[in-house]
């Protein structure tokens, strides 16, 4: 009878830990909505930029829908989906980020974008500019 009653508080535990008392995510940055387009990517480590060509025909471009917490994106060569958290600078893919795994020339430039989205951990916006800082030494610039 003991081990009933001890079984019983454990799955009541569980059962409140699952489903009881969870806040509601907050709601995300408005300003993050719509679609932006890399501009560039800094390397912090080595104080580098790199200007996303003008010659590359698919632009690598972000688009963030706030009332689904959902992010899309395009790239050179590949595309994918995530749903996303930003709250006071502050921003996370607590999913991951899905993914094509399509090879084509400007291939790096989407390793740029997908790398550095998922390890994402702040961003800021400034007018019609976008930056989301990474935790891998990289910062990805955007324009609206």
């Amino acid at each position: 009878m003991k081990n009933i009653k001890l079984s019983l508080f454990i799955c009541g535990l569980m059962m409140f830990q699952a489903f009881g008392c969870s806040k509601t995510s907050d709601p995300p940055d408005p300003l993050l909505n719509g679609k932006w387009t890399l501009y560039s990517v800094l390397n912090v480590k080595a104080n580098q930029i790199f200007i996303y060509p003008d010659s590359i025909p698919n632009k690598e471009t972000i688009t963030f829908n706030d009332s689904t917490s959902q992010l899309t994106y395009s790239g050179a060569c590949n595309y994918g989906f995530g749903k996303f958290n930003a709250f006071n600078s502050k921003i996370n893919f607590p999913s991951g980020i899905s993914s094509s795994k399509l090879f084509c020339k400007y291939f790096t430039w989407d390793d740029y974008l997908y790398n550095n989205l998922i390890s994402a951990s702040e961003y800021a916006i400034n007018g019609n500019q976008l930056i989301i800082k990474s935790n891998d030494h990289y910062n990805l610039t955007f324009v609206k």
